[in-house]
Formats: C-alpha cells, structure tokens, sequence
C-alpha cells in the first residue's frame, strides 16, 4: 500500500523580467505589478525569502491557493486577495558585491506581479498598510528618446598621424558641437571647445563609462577599441567567473533581457560614439574622450536597458557598473509621464555615486549624468530632476534652446544636442556611431548628455585617483559659456550655460603644497614616499637626492610614491610639490630618511611539498626561508614556458591549470640584499577533471520500474533497481537529428500512472539545468508505454550523460529523490552536425483559417535552427517573419481576402532555398445586418432577382428570404444591369423597388450604397443600372433587394405589404465570366407614383357618382358621417356608378373593401 503526500506549488521567482509590453495606465505607471521595500526589522525573514528565491525552493500552498505564498501571513493574506502570481527581487544577489547592496538595504526591494486588475493606487495603498513593508510604489515607464536615423554615405579612411590640431577623422568637420566655425549656418563657436581641450587631456583608458541605454555595438570599427572588457569573466562559458552575480558579462550586460550577450541598438550605440568613439585613428567620428589614435580613450561599458523589443534593469543598472569599475554612469532616458519616478532607481543612484570607484581608482564615488528629456516642457521629469544627478539640457548650432528640451531650475548644464531641420540626415544634428560601422545624426538632450559624460571623464582622466565626483561636477558647471543673450525667455532653466571643455579642463590656480610628506616601509634599498592629496593637482613632482648631492626629479600622478634603487645605510632627502596646467605649487619642506643594512642573502627554501591537487590547481608550502622577506614562486607545464608568482607568505595557490597535466615548480627567497639560488624542480600531475552529475532515484521501486528503454535502434531492458548506472552503455546519436523513444514501465500488480522525462547534458557541464537539456518531457502521466521523439541540436557533440526518469503520480526534477519509480543513467556520443544549410520545408499546409488570422503548418527539420515565413496579399509586397516552430500563426489579415506564402529553413551554416508559392482566402467577416421584411406577401412578391452568375426564380417566400448563398463576382468600377420582376396573385400594385450593396462592408447599408430605387405597377422584367464603386473593398458582402407596396422603403423596415431578398456579391479585381441562359428583355425601372385605390367623380355629385378602383371585386358602403349605413354596392368590374339622387345634401364616407385593403374617401353630395 502507498501513502502519499500531494502538493499544488507556485514559484517566487528569482530575478526575471516583465512580460514584453506591459500595459500603462494613464499616469504612465505599469498595470499589474508594484515595486516594495520591505521593513529592515524583519530582515531575517527577507533573507529567507532570498535564499528561496536563489535556490528555486517551491512554497507549499493548498490546492485551493492560487498566489504566491512566503514566510510573512500579512503579505500572504494581499497576495491571496489581490491575486500576486509573481515575486522578484530587484537587485539580484550580486556575489562578491552583496554586502555593499545590503548596506544600502537595496535586499529589500521586491516586484510583486498580479492577475486581478487592480488599480495600481488600491495595490499601493493595501500593501502600504502592513508593518512588513516599509514602501510600496508603483513602477514608470521609461522611454527612450524618440528619434529617427539615416545611416550617412561611407567615407574614405585616413592614416593616422599625432593629434596637434584637428584630428583626422574624416568626419570631423561635420561635428560642429565640438568645433563650431559656422559651417552649415551655425555660429562660430557655438560649441564645447574640444580641440583645446584636447591639448590638455584626450582620455585615459582606466576610466570607465556606463553607457545605461539601448545596446553599444561592442564590434564597430570606432568603438571595438575602446570598449570595456570584463577582465574576469570568459565568455560563453555560462559561468559567473568573476562572482559579480552576472553571467557573460563581457562588454556589459543586458538588464532588458536578462543575459550577457548585448542586444545591439542605434540609440546606444549614437550615445557611446559621443563619449568614446576612438578619435584620431582615421576612421568616422571622434569622441569626447576617445583618447589621442592609439586605443587609449575612457573605457565603454553596455548597460543595456532597452532594446526593440522590451526594457528594464534600471536599477540594476547603476549598481552593477559601480561594482564593475565604472565611475560616470551615462543616462538619455527618462520616464514617460511628469512627475513619476521610482524609488529603488534613486536608491540605486545613490548606491552609484558613494560606491562607484574607490581607493586607488580613478575616482572615490561616481557621478550621474541624466538627460533632461525631450518634452519642451518644464516639471519634474524624473530621474534627470532628481537633486543628485546632472541634468543636462539642450542647445542648438546657434546657442538657443534646442526646441524639444526640458528646462527648469533643476537643469544644471547645457550642451549640444543639434536640431534636425528638414530631413534624417540634416547636418545641424549630432553626428556620432551607429551599428554595422556606419554613422548618422541625431537630435535630443539624449545627444547633449554623453557630451557631458565625455567631459567629465576627461576632467577624471587628468586628475586620476585624485579628485571627487563633487569637484568634477563643480568644473563642469561653473565653468560653462554664458548663452544668456540667446535664451532670454529660458533664463535660469537650461542651468549655468553651455559646456566648455577646455575651461573645465583648464585649472585656474596652481595647486596648494602638499602636505603631511612621509617615508615609510624604510629597506636597505627602497623606501616609499606618502603625503595628502591636494585638490586640483592632476600630478606631482618628487624630488629625491643623497643628502647634501644633487637632486633627481620623479613623477607621480597619486599621492604616494615608491623608491627603489637605493643604498644601504644612507641618507636621503626627498620633496614633493603638487601640479596642474595652470602651475605647480611650492616643494614641501625637505625630509629624510635613512635606509637598513643590507641583511644576508636568504637562505633557498626549503621542505616543498604539494597537496590539494585537483584537476585545474594545487597548493605549494615550505618552511620559512632564513632572512627572506618573500619568495618567487615559478610554475611551468613540463617544459612550457614559466608563470611567476610572488608571495610573502610561505604557501601558493596555483590555480587556473589544466586537468591531466604534468607540471614543473621552483622557489627562490628575496630580500634587500639579493635573491638565493632557485629549488631543484620538482613535478606533479593534476587530476581529471571529474564530472559529478546530481542523484536522482526511486526509494521504493518493488511496485513500479522502468523495464525498456528504445532510442532510435538501441534499446534496453532492465529490473526494478530504484536507481541504474548503464553509463558503460554507450548510445551513438547525430546532431540534428530527431529519434523515435519509447519508454515502457513494469508493475508488480497494480498499473500506476507514471511521469516520464528525458535529460541529455548537451554542454557537457555536468548539470541538466540549461533550458534545451530537457530532451523529452511526456507532458503526461500513463499507466502503458509512452511514446515519442527527442531532436538533438545541430550544435551539440561529444561523449556526455542522457538520464532518463519515471516518477509515479506526478513530474519530476533532473536531481530529484522520489518515493515511487526509477532513474536510469546511459552515455550517449553525439557526432557533430554536417556543416550545411538545412532543405527546403515540405509539407506546408494552412489551417485555422478565420475572417482575420490563419496558421501556416509544415514538417519539421532537425538540421534548421530557425524558420522564415513570407507572407503577403495576393500580388503585394512580402512580409517576413520567422519562428523556431514549425508552425506560425498570422493575425490581422483582412477578411475575404486571398493571401501568398512561402517559406525557408534557416541554421548557422545559411538558408535553404524558398519554397513554391501557395495562397489561401480567408474568410468572410461575420456581420449582423438589420432585418427588414414584408408582413403579407401573399398579393404580391419578388420573383427574379438576376445580377451576373445570381438567377432566381421564385414564388411567395413569406415576405424574406435568405439568398446569401447565391453570389455573384463583381469589379471594382465596373457597370451592372439588374433584372427585377413582381409576382401579383390577381391584381397588380404599384411596387416601390430598392437595392443596397454594402461596399464597405461595415454591416450596415449607408444612403450611398443604395444602387437601384424606383416604382413600377408592372409584373414584367425590370431593370436597373448602376455602378460599383472603384474604392469598393475587396471580399463578399450582403446585396439586399426590396419591393414595398406603394411606397418607398428604407433597408431597415419592415412592412405591410411586399417582400425582401438577401444575396451575396464578391468584390474583386479577377476578371468575372458570367453567363446567361437566354437574352433577358426588360423595360426599365421607371418611377409611378403610388396607386390611387379609390376615385370618385365627380365630386361633389348631384345624381350619380363614378367610383374606379384597381379591384375588380369587393363591396363599396357609403356611411353617413354619425355612421350609418346608407348604401352597400357589390364591385363587379373596375367601374361602378352609384346613383345618389335620393341622397339628402351633406358629407358621406365612400369606403371600399376588396381582397386585402380598405380604403375610404369623403364625398359631398350637393
């Protein structure tokens, strides 16, 4: 007997972005989702709630739960009200940088997303209400500034000489915002100074910039050198080696879509131009801070936080390029509404500015540059308002208010931003990068803002390690040209004025003297040299002598200095002074220092031994060496060439080695006074490198077990055993190639249902964790064998581990130990993919065909990565699309309309040929149209109704009938005839005719869709004629044909007498055959007005009256006016004469009955 436990499970997950295109509300707040801090009081539980979110623990939650259940009831009881499906952290676990971010408590920051559709406000202010958390803020939609582009002609390159003057950059007479000299109707000077700049600082290449925007494309010719490279990851390898919390983080990362790999984007790519295109190098553009033509510009880091397709990671953003080196962060975004902003990006901006840099970088703390936005308006507009960052505005060739800027008090700085005047290429713009290594213009403070960035870190560059971010942001703006004069009505809003690059570069005053001059680390032959920075020195000058002889002069660009060199026991004297372009301060008093005696040569060392061996490092110790002060350690594969270490301590470890490998060691000791002779070398051998999959097992496999495993042409046969190791079995699979599995089960008794699925580690990394390694997923359970396919990708090879599992009663992990079922373990080899493009698709057929959508279907093909699917109306321009299925559903098509399509395969190695041609029509969109009908046709009715291929005949159909399924092909344009005709029972009545045809298809019939209206008493072929609109749209639509007694009708009515038809007419533009059985004769639909019933003459009478009625038969009364009768007179014939003689004079009613109507009429008698 089994006893089980069953769980319904929901995820918080760990660090994954919005769905794409999230909808807004109207204050531009993100519907579904808000954005909390939790209280720093219940830390602990936070941390718990991280650690589940980290390790992809499930919460248990009743059947009934539908939410996200954590370790907090207040937050569960809102989750559960409110219908929280979704919970992530903001700021993932940054690894080595995760005390930094708890410090600054950015751990407490969580997304909550939802299914109800709450108003964001009620969400706020619910969770606002509880003492678990702190803040709950909805989150904006951020915006990149909107922009077209078009790419400019290619130019000639140049050879690069020294950078004197103007660089050679062939596009540099065209950047008019470093250097304006009037050229396209700007004004002389209008610009940021850059050539003067440039003499004084062109970049330095340990400054590092975050480009926080659409993705930098890491590859053009104008930025590859200058990009930032990751020091500590390798790429592709799907490791976070450096611990910073990020995987392939190589030139960046791509906060939008959450990977390593930068999403490549014009916008970024513009913007990075602007701050480090590499200048002088004879190709494109310069940059700001692109160095001097010798890949020595300020370094560009990818933040990329939009892409085409979505957005996010602002927070994350600024954390991780302070954690990564960067020391100005770069921003042309901003939000889409006045007035909103998010709390956790300011954190984050915060976090930025104090932690960015450090100690012996290029700066201690970093510094915010923010775009003020494109909106020619005034207000907050975050995050460019925000007290902490440089908001940066934006100016024309000409200094004036660039016409789209923001301003404000809260703009601290101008720059060029361009304005394009008639056209995409207008040179009055900022010329700067675009991807695949071309170059265009753009306007917007998104162009002004890496100008600024570009200064600032030239002014970092100058004054390495030895200025803060407030004294860079003071010689940005309190050194900017006054453009007053041309901004009267923006006074005060487009900050201190336009940037000038040189006057903040250029340093008014010397520097003061340093102070607190020091020695320390005194040795016989060395000793180091400290003092205290002083502000504005961008170097210092050391001066160094044996005391009383003549001084030697160094320089040093921080506050300390070492000296090597010297000799034992002697006096030096030593004096520093601080300088910058504008002078050098005075030398410090003069100080000394003596140095030690040289102490005996160290003695070698000795007792080394190696342990800890693994396949890629091993550890070295020794005993202390007499005299040494540290220890050269030298490691070499057997005969290679040698890699030194050094050490004070008497322990190395080696690492970074390869599995299997002999490798050579020797040591030395050092002091003052030499080094001792090297250690014999010794040897060891790493180990393999072993691969150590998870366990995964049935504990109970006496009810159930796997009993045959087929995969292509292998198979397997086994016994219950909980858990086999069958990897001596080897399985041959190809890449690319699909294969028939079946998965069979054996029971002791009782069949029980069972999950199966299939892992293959493909990347050979010894996990089945990667998103394609799951090879085979039942979707199911089933008590039977279960069948299937497994399709290897084109990209897979080598020998590596396939695990296949069953587990009773529900799915399973790769890792997982259950109470009932079986793992098996087997060896498959993967022979590598032929270097081909993949065949053309075959069985391609189309389905699900709707009035606006169909789904394109064909045959899989294991060699092709991807599918391109064309599709078009019939005789227009293709559409491409592409999927990775082997089916594409279409929408928005146009009803009744004949489409094309054709498709191809695709795979790293190109793409098939296009297959044939093959067309569908979708279907007729389903309208309501208004009814109308006859309430007696049984005195008259339509029978004919032809119009091209429609020719019917009928009888008395009730007063409606529903032809639709006759139709008939009519042209845009053309002239039609259609032929009408009445049926009468005995008399014939004056019928009015309408017909409608609903050109546009809206369901309705407008006044101008009615084509044929008239009168006729006849009961001949009529006809009409009219023509079809040439706008008329193509597809079927609904022909209603009218014949109302008497008088006219509407398309709507129904009425007393007469009847109505519905037909369908097809407009197109194929040319319509049609054709009659016989010549039709008609007379054409005249106008009669309608049918008097009833005449008298004359009247007034005296003796006889003459009363003519259409009926040959009825009975007419003459009513006296108090209503009696006076006469009855049978009708036998058209005419009937009354004698009235014997009439007393007055008024009398003539009322005459027939077969249907009764119709009256006054006569006097006189």
């Amino acid at each position: 007997m089994k006893n089980f436990t069953f769980f319904i499970v929901l995820l918080l997950i760990f660090q994954v972005g919005f769905a794409q295109k999230r909808a807004v509300n109207s204050e531009g707040l993100y519907k579904g989702v808000i954005r909390v801090k939790f209280s720093e009081t219940i830390q602990a539980k936070v941390d718990v709630l991280s650690e589940d979110l980290e390790k992809g623990h499930k919460l248990k939650a009743r059947p009934q739960d539908g939410y996200v259940v954590t370790n907090m009831k207040a937050v569960d009881k809102l989750n559960e009200k409110f219908t929280a499906y979704k919970m992530k952290r903001v700021f993932r676990d940054a690894g080595k940088h995760e005390a930094k971010h708890r410090k600054f408590g950015l751990h407490l920051w969580y997304d909550i997303e939802f299914n109800s559709s709450t108003p964001v406000k009620q969400l706020i202010s619910q969770y606002s209400n509880i003492t678990e958390i702190s803040m709950a803020q909805a989150i904006p939609e951020a915006k990149l500034v909107s922009h077209s582009i078009t790419p400019l002609p290619e130019l000639p390159k140049a050879s690069p000489p020294s950078l004197s003057t103007a660089p050679n950059d062939p596009r540099f007479s065209d950047q008019w915002h470093y250097e304006n000299t009037g050229q396209n109707g700007g004004t002389p000077g209008s610009d940021i100074s850059l050539l003067e700049a440039w003499e004084i600082e062109t970049g330095n290449p340990n400054v590092i910039v975050a480009i926080e925007d659409g993705g930098v494309d890491w590859d053009h010719e104008d930025l590859a050198g200058n990009m930032w490279v990751n020091p500590g990851e390798i790429a592709g390898n799907g490791i976070d080696d450096d611990n910073n919390g990020y995987i392939d983080d190589v030139y960046g990362y791509n906060f939008a879509e959450n990977k390593g790999s930068i999403t490549v984007g014009d916008h970024g790519t513009h913007v990075a131009g602007t701050v480090a295109a590499e200048t002088n190098n004879g190709i494109g553009v310069a940059g700001v801070a692109g160095g001097n033509g010798n890949n020595n510009g300020v370094r560009l880091m990818s933040c990329t936080v939009f892409t085409d397709a979505t957005n996010g990671g602002f927070a994350e953003a600024f954390t991780y390029a302070a954690d990564n080196g960067a020391v100005i962060s770069q921003n042309s975004w901003g939000y889409s509404n006045k007035g909103v902003y998010d709390q956790a990006v300011l954190d984050a901006i915060d976090y930025f500015i104090a932690n960015a840099g450090g100690p012996g970088e290029a700066m201690n703390g970093g510094l915010v540059v923010i775009a003020a936005g494109n909106d020619d308006d005034s207000g907050l507009w975050y995050p460019g308002c925000y007290e902490s960052a440089l908001a940066v505005g934006s100016v024309n060739c000409k200094d004036e208010k660039a016409w789209y800027s923001n301003y404000d008090t809260w703009v601290d700085i101008s720059a060029p931003g361009g304005e394009l005047i008639s056209s995409n290429t207008d040179p009055t713009a900022v010329h700067s990068t675009l991807p695949n290594n071309q170059y265009g213009v753009m306007q917007g403070t998104s162009m002004a803002c890496p100008h600024v960035s570009g200064v600032a870190a030239l002014i970092v560059s100058k004054y390495y390690g030895n200025i803060t971010p407030q004294q860079v942001w003071d010689k940005l703006v309190n050194t900017t040209d006054n453009i007053d004069a041309t901004i009267p009505t923006f006074l005060g809003k487009l900050g201190s004025g336009r940037m000038n690059a040189f006057a903040a570069l250029s340093d008014g005053n010397p520097p003061e003297t340093p102070t607190g001059l020091a020695a320390s680390n005194v040795k016989a032959t060395s000793f180091d040299l400290n003092w205290n920075a002083s502000s504005g020195a961008s170097s210092y000058d050391i001066q160094i002598r044996e005391s009383g002889g003549s001084w030697n002069t160094y320089t040093a660009s921080s506050n300390s200095y070492s000296y090597t060199g010297a000799s034992a026991e002697t006096t030096y004297d030593f004096q520093v002074r601080a300088t910058n372009s504008a002078g050098s301060s005075n030398y410090t008093t003069t100080g000394n220092v003596t140095t030690l005696a040289l102490p005996p040569i160290p003695d070698i060392p000795a007792n080394i031994t190696v342990s800890n061996i693994t396949s890629n490092s091993f550890s070295l110790t020794w005993d202390t060496a007499n005299n040494a002060v540290d220890y050269d350690v030298q490691v070499r594969p057997q005969g290679g060439s040698w890699t030194n270490y050094n050490t004070s301590n008497t322990n190395q470890n080696v690492t970074g080695l390869q599995a299997s490998t002999v490798y050579e060691y020797q040591l030395r000791s050092n002091n003052d006074a030499g080094s001792s002779d090297y250690s014999a070398i010794a040897s060891t051998t790493t180990s393999d490198a072993p691969i150590e999959y998870c366990t995964s097992k049935g504990n109970n496999s006496s009810y159930e077990w796997i009993s045959e495993v087929t995969i292509g042409s292998f198979t397997k046969t086994s016994a219950a055993a909980g858990y086999s190791d069958f990897t001596s079995t080897t399985i041959d699979l190809d890449a690319g190639n699909q294969y028939n599995i079946s998965l069979s089960p054996s029971f002791s008794g009782t069949s029980y249902n069972e999950y199966w699925k299939i892992w293959i580690d493909y990347d050979q990394d010894g996990t089945f964790n990667d998103s394609d390694e799951l090879a085979f997923d039942a979707g199911s359970m089933s008590k039977t064998t279960v069948t299937g396919s497994i399709t290897i990708p084109s990209t897979a090879s080598g020998t590596t581990r396939m695990r296949v599992s069953m587990k009773y009663n529900g799915a399973q992990t790769a890792c997982e130990t259950f109470s009932y079922g079986e793992v098996e373990d087997y060896t498959v080899n993967i022979q590598a993919a032929s270097q081909t493009p993949p065949p053309t698709p075959d069985g391609i057929t189309a389905s699900n065909i709707t009035t606006n959508s169909f789904t394109i279907n064909w045959n899989a093909i294991s060699t092709a990565s991807s599918y391109d699917i064309d599709i078009r109306e019939q005789g227009g321009n293709w559409s491409t699309f592409n999927t990775t299925a082997s089916s594409y559903d279409y929408t928005g098509a146009n009803a009744s309309t004949t489409y094309e399509y054709r498709l191809r395969s695709n795979n790293s190695f190109g793409s098939s040929n296009y297959s044939s041609t093959y067309n569908l029509t979708t279907n007729a969109a389903s309208l309501n149209y208004c009814s109308s009908k006859g309430s007696n046709s049984s005195y008259e009715w339509i029978d004919l109704v032809r119009l091209g291929n429609i020719d019917n005949s009928t009888g008395d159909d009730g007063g409606y009938a529903d032809y639709t399924s006759m139709s008939t092909d009519l042209n845009p344009g053309s002239s039609q005839t259609i032929y009408i005709s009445a049926g009468f029972r005995s008399t014939s009545y004056t019928e009015f005719w309408h017909v409608w045809i609903d050109f546009n298809q809206n369901g309705t019939f407008d006044s101008n869709e009615e084509m044929v209206s008239g009168s006729s008493s006849s009961s001949g072929t009529l006809s009409g004629n009219f023509t079809v609109p040439s706008d008329a749209k193509p597809g079927t639509t609904r022909m209603r044909v009218s014949m109302k007694y008497n008088a006219a009708a509407t398309p709507c009515e129904t009425f007393n007498y007469g009847e109505v038809e519905d037909y369908t007419v097809n407009i197109t533009n194929a040319s319509a055959s049609v054709k009659y059985n016989d010549i039709t004769i008609s007379d054409p639909l005249g106008n009669e007005a309608p049918t008097d019933l009833l005449k008298l003459s004359p009247n007034p009478a005296r003796d006889y009256v003459k009363i003519e009625t259409i009926s040959a038969s009825g009975q007419i009364k003459i009513v006296s006016m108090n209503g009696n009768l006076v006469k009855l007179i049978p009708v036998m014939s058209n005419i009937t004469e009354v004698n009235v003689s014997n009439l007393v004079s007055g008024t009398y009613i003539i009322i005459l009955e027939d077969e249907r109507n009764s119709e009256t009429k006054k006569l006097i008698k006189r």
